[in-house]
């Protein structure tokens, strides 16, 4: 898979963790795949389902891995304490495309949830009511790329937080659209009364 290309510079470049390691890729990964980067997992709520809450897991994503959001609940990222590091870079990075349905959603309910260097396209159709849904404390996302508008599809909310969503970190992300655009975004993030939240060099 695509890992025997990463695995060297990962364990040079990484910060050190004490928690479980999983693997995550959708071009050769399975479902009974995730603890070996010779056996990966093929979605990230597989991985998800490997990790220990509040351990120090770390889910690596592979280059080019690919999901599509297409539904309600569409992923639910529940379990607290994980960090879901995508690897590669530019759009080799790892892509969650949202598609299908209006109501497509990611749901983040698990607390201190990190999601880094991943590609979240809100694109895939026109008028997505709120892509990504946020409830829990300490959820930060970093050197993600969010785009917003092809020039006719884009969300109408692209984050929504609840007021739980205390100490929200959007730190080196790209919301990305055109200057004009068919549908129109509300808001890229839509921030209720969640306190100390930092949104920084994006």
């Amino acid at each position: 898979g695509n890992f025997g290309r990463v695995r060297a510079a990962m364990r040079f470049t990484q910060t050190p963790n004490f928690g479980n390691v999983i693997f995550v890729d959708s071009v050769s990964g399975s479902s009974t795949g995730g603890l070996s980067p010779d056996s990966e997992a093929a979605t990230l709520i597989q991985g998800q389902t490997l990790c220990t809450a509040s351990n120090g897991d770390i889910v690596y994503v592979s280059p080019g891995h690919a999901e599509s959001v297409i539904a309600a609940a569409g992923m639910t990222f529940s379990k607290a304490g994980v960090r879901y590091q995508g690897l590669g870079q530019g759009r080799l990075r790892p892509t969650i495309t949202f598609s299908t349905d209006t109501a497509a959603q990611i749901i983040i309910s698990g607390a201190n949830v990190t999601f880094a260097n991943m590609v979240f396209d809100l694109t895939g159709i026109s008028a997505i009511v709120a892509a990504i849904s946020i409830t829990a404390a300490d959820v930060a996302f970093e050197d993600c790329e969010f785009i917003i508008s092809t020039g006719t599809n884009a969300p109408v909310l692209g984050v929504l937080t609840a007021a739980t969503a205390a100490r929200l970190r959007f730190e080196n992300c790209r919301f990305l659209g055109t200057a004009t655009s068919t549908d129109t975004c509300t808001a890229c993030i839509k921030h209720e009364v969640g306190v100390d939240y930092v949104i920084r060099n994006c």
